[in-house]
């Protein structure tokens, strides 16, 4: 009888040594092999869904700390904001100064300056990946200046931003009477992402078509191709049919329409 207790005694403490918790024994039959591989798929996917939206959180945190009030983002902005209001009044200070032999070397003086220092706005902002109001105000602001290179740069900075419908609106008022064939070519490629104006986009287009400085008018036909659609292909034909038919213009309008027609087919 002793013995029979000792052997007992023997086999509880061997079984006790090899037992181990089934969630971490693959080979334990509880329940079918697929549920328990199932079962462990969804602790893994939940705790790689855990991690991701740790790490997704660590970069917005990361994002926001390094454009917070009184950071250095801040303090460089501030520097560069006050260069570019120097700029802005740099013919009225005596900074930008003409002279009896060019008259306009003020103003160019100054445009060169804007664009020195919204280029450099644009570059602080691109460093840190990040766009606000303050932004976007400066960009539409300089889309209205007078001066082909600081538009044109206010143009780009447009492009790496966001859609901002009252920028659009800005750009395409300062576009009605343009002439300058380098910001109508990059406004080409910044309309298209406004669908929502495409009936003033058409307006202005089709103006410029009709009466538009000479480059402008062929710099429009040239790259109209994108905005041409089933709802305004008769409003360019008939303004195709308008023009003179040797034209530049004329044979640049054709032709984006004939190209339109063979995608549309």
């Amino acid at each position: 009888m002793k013995g029979l207790v000792q052997a007992g005694a023997l086999i509880v403490v061997v079984g006790l040594l090899l037992w181990k918790p089934w969630s971490s024994d693959k080979s334990v039959p509880t329940g079918s092999e697929g549920e328990v591989a199932k079962s462990a798929d969804n602790g893994k996917s939940a705790l790689q869904d855990a991690n991701a939206g740790v790490q997704a959180e660590g970069r917005a945190d990361k994002v926001k700390s390094s454009a917070k009030p009184g950071s250095e983002f801040y303090a460089k902005r501030e520097q560069l904001l006050v260069s570019l209001d120097a700029a802005k009044n740099c013919q009225t200070s005596g900074d930008c100064v003409s002279t009896e032999d060019d008259p306009r070397a003020g103003m160019f003086e100054q445009e060169k300056r804007l664009v020195e220092a919204l280029k450099s706005i644009q570059d602080l902002y691109a460093a840190e990946q990040f766009e606000d109001d303050e932004l976007a105000a400066i960009t539409g602001e300089y889309l209205a200046s007078p001066l082909g290179r600081v538009q044109y740069q206010a143009v780009e900075m447009m492009q790496q931003q966001a859609p901002n419908r009252q920028n659009a609106e800005t750009l395409l008022r300062k576009l009605d009477d343009s002439y300058d064939t380098k910001v109508m070519e990059l406004a080409l490629d910044e309309l298209a992402r406004y669908p929502e104006l495409n009936e003033s986009i058409d307006d202005l287009f089709v103006k410029n078509l009709r009466t538009g400085s000479f480059y402008v008018s062929r710099t429009i036909a040239e790259g109209i191709t994108p905005y041409l659609n089933q709802d305004n292909l008769i409003l360019y034909e008939s303004t195709l049919a308008e023009l003179p038919p040797q034209s530049a213009k004329a044979r640049l309008l054709s032709a984006a329409i004939e190209r339109y027609k063979k995608s549309a087919q």
